[in-house]
Order: structure tokens, then sequence, then C-alpha cells
């Protein structure tokens, strides 16, 4: 049976067929069913009103579930979804055509980053590692003195196989990126052993 997961990393190799993968799977990592339930998505809202954020852009936006439920839970929110995969911001305007999306690649995303108070990448620091220099020199320049959130899920010693070189944990992520940290929230699933993480960076204190 195949399984959405080995269409982006398996065997421990990035694999990154998102296009395919959103084409043959309704609902990869079930996000509408999680949305409402994760501790780290309502940390998001309450980043948004702390730091008196009024333009997002989501990084990873997939089917758009996320961007919804920011912009529903704040009144005002000018939200941008951005995805790569054509297929899942088609699914996306579909789902939500109040919600601004669009196909596109962060890495090569630069003049256009100054509209937005804020970026949040959303779970795909692991995809991006190819390109992560070029997104970081980018975001210095075009996005300095505005605000970055990364939402992103790590799992106990020992599992994780992919992007070990880069970090395996929030505080290791937090040292690698090149910017002042203003909060870090861990989410610890005992059951399952994974940690969804949120934190906040601005660029260029």
């Amino acid at each position: 049976m195949e399984r959405y997961q080995d269409y982006v990393i398996k065997d421990g190799k990035f694999i990154g067929r998102f296009e395919e993968m959103y084409q043959k799977f309704e609902d990869p990592w079930n996000q509408k069913a999680c949305i409402a339930d994760s501790y780290v998505r309502h940390a998001t809202n309450v980043s948004i009103r702390k730091y008196h954020i009024q333009s997002l852009l989501e990084v990873g936006c997939g089917l758009g579930w996320g961007s919804n439920f920011w912009k529903e839970s704040n009144p005002g929110l000018q939200i941008t979804g951005m995805d790569i995969s054509k297929t899942a911001i088609e699914k996306a305007k579909n789902n939500y055509p109040d919600i601004h999306f669009l196909i596109g690649n962060i890495s090569t995303y630069q003049k256009e980053l100054a509209q937005y108070d804020a970026c949040l990448f959303a779970e795909i620091m692991w995809y991006i590692l190819d390109d992560i220099d070029v997104i970081l020199k980018n975001l210095q320049y075009f996005f300095h003195g505005k605000t970055v959130m990364v939402n992103q899920t790590f799992y106990k010693a020992g599992v994780q196989q992919y992007g070990k070189e880069y970090f395996t944990n929030l505080d290791e992520m937090c040292a690698y990126l090149p910017w002042k940290c203003l909060e870090k929230i861990v989410e610890e699933d005992v059951e399952t052993g994974s940690i969804d993480t949120h934190s906040v960076f601005r660029i260029g204190d």
C-alpha cells in the first residue's frame, strides 16, 4: 500500500515529489482532521496577536487548512498561502476562494517578501535544506527587521534519518538560523514521541 510519506522522504533520502503526492492523496498529513487540535497552531495564533502581525505569508500551505484556520482566528489578517504544488494550490483555492494562494518556491521569492509583516514556515524545514542558504540570504536582505515563525516537528533521538547534518531538535535549529530567537514553544506527544514546536525570530536583530 502506497504511503504519502514515501513521496516526501524515504529511507533517509529526500524525494520531494509533492505534485504527485497531492494528485494521489486527498489529505496528506491529515491536515483537515488535526488542524484545530494542534497546540502549535494555537501558539501561532498567540504569536500573530502578540507581534501585531497584520499580513502573513504561509510557506508550505498545502491544501490551505492552516491558512484558513489562522484567517478565521484573526479577523482582519491578510494571509497568502504558498506551495510548490500546482495541484495543492488548485485544491486550496477551491476550498477557500476568499484566501489568496499562489504557486511558488520560497527560494526564488524575493522582492515580493516586502509586502508581508511575517513569514511562516509550516512544517517544511526538512524540505528546503537543499536551498536553505539561498533562502536565508534572501530573507536577510528582503525581509530585514521583520518576523519569521517556524512550526516544525522533531522526533526523539535515533528516529530522524534525514537532515541530521543540519539539526535534529529545536535548539539546534535555533542555533543554525542566523536570527534572534524571540519565542520557543515545545509540545511533546508522549505516546508517539513526536515533538511539535513553534518558534519566532526577528531578522536583523
